[in-house]
């Protein structure tokens, strides 16, 4: 299994989180495309990322979503 390289690669909904997660500036505008510009990152949505390895980010989109959206 070839590492992700947060800072730079192409990220889809199916892409899985990683032992190596980073909350980078390209992982933001990924969540801001799929949720909208009113998408921030938490300390408390950032340690769930990563203690979810193996998820996908269409998976934290889900959570993100039930945690911050009425």
């Amino acid at each position: 299994m070839t590492s992700i390289d947060w800072h730079r690669d192409e990220l889809s909904l199916e892409t899985r989180l990683d032992g190596d997660y980073r909350s980078t500036q390209n992982v933001r505008r990924f969540f801001r495309r799929h949720i909208g510009a009113h998408f921030k990152f938490t300390v408390e949505f950032m340690l769930w990322m990563k203690q979810h390895a193996g998820l996908s980010l269409a998976a934290a989109i889900r959570e993100w979503k039930r945690r911050y959206e009425p």
